[in-house]
């Protein structure tokens, strides 16, 4: 896709409206819109919502050279509940991004999500982006580096075997990719089941939510909540922590126990 670098109003847009007999399984993208600006079309692209949401969505393309918004657009239109008649007005960002804002009938917004009591502003907008660069990994398979480049996944983590809870050694990276994700090497994360809920213990007892990003090349990754996880308890780039996946029943994890390796015996 070309690269878009323009202010939120001067995007470039389309919109459609919500058919169900010809839209619930997947939507045409305008072919003006697509010869118009998008000059390379991906595999996959990631719609975000108004309230911050994504969803990856696979792009198809028929017999007559048409695009559309395929696998993971049922996903997308089951979560938005979207009815007969509700305009969708897409935005393109570039770099595989639609934002969409969706209107009923009415001429009224839908789906705007009531931010959490407990969240302050913050907090809510690190999580909306943890989020849509989650949702851009899994698209891509990919890092994004600082400079916009991208490249395949690489790890400074390494396994250290006992003989209950699985751990591995993990250096804090530097680069912003590693700001937002840390991945768990698959020897240690083999045959865990992942608890929803899993949080991160450090040496104050406290604990942070996080989300557990899983791949479909298999690989994993501490994803939404790591960040914060970070700030707050000032982990240093360059320093060695050990993680601990504390396992239940079942071998079900809730609990990542983090130490500085040089405060471990």
């Amino acid at each position: 896709m070309v690269n878009v670098s323009l202010s939120n109003d001067k995007l470039p847009q389309f919109f459609k409206v919500f058919i169900p007999k010809f839209s619930s399984k997947h939507m045409l993208i305008p072919p003006d819109f697509v010869q118009r600006f998008i000059s390379r079309v991906p595999k996959k692209v990631i719609i975000r919502h108004t309230n911050g949401k994504c969803w990856v969505v696979a792009l198809g393309m028929s017999l007559e050279k048409d695009l559309y918004f395929e696998n993971g657009w049922e996903e997308f239109v089951r979560d938005q509940m979207l009815n007969y008649g509700d305009s969708l007005v897409f935005k393109y960002h570039g770099h595989s991004l639609f934002e969409v804002d969706i209107f009923g009938q009415n001429g009224c917004m839908k789906g705007i999500g009531v931010p959490s009591k407990m969240m302050g502003k913050k907090e809510e907008e690190t999580l909306k982006k943890e989020e849509l660069l989650d949702s851009y990994m899994h698209a891509h398979n990919e890092e994004i580096s600082i400079n916009g480049s991208t490249k395949k996944s690489s790890s400074s983590t390494k396994h250290v075997p006992m003989k209950k809870n699985p751990c591995f050694v993990a250096t804090i990276g530097n680069s912003k990719i590693h700001s937002y994700m840390l991945y768990i090497p698959q020897p240690v994360h083999n045959g865990v089941k992942f608890n929803p809920n899993t949080k991160l213990r450090y040496h104050n007892n406290k604990l942070w939510p996080v989300r557990i990003s899983n791949w479909k090349d298999g690989r994993c990754f501490l994803a939404a909540g790591w960040r914060r996880f970070r700030e707050e308890n000032d982990l240093k780039a360059n320093d060695k922590y050990v993680f601990v996946l504390v396992l239940g029943k079942e071998n079900e994890c809730e609990e990542i126990k983090v130490t500085r390796q040089s405060k471990m015996q």
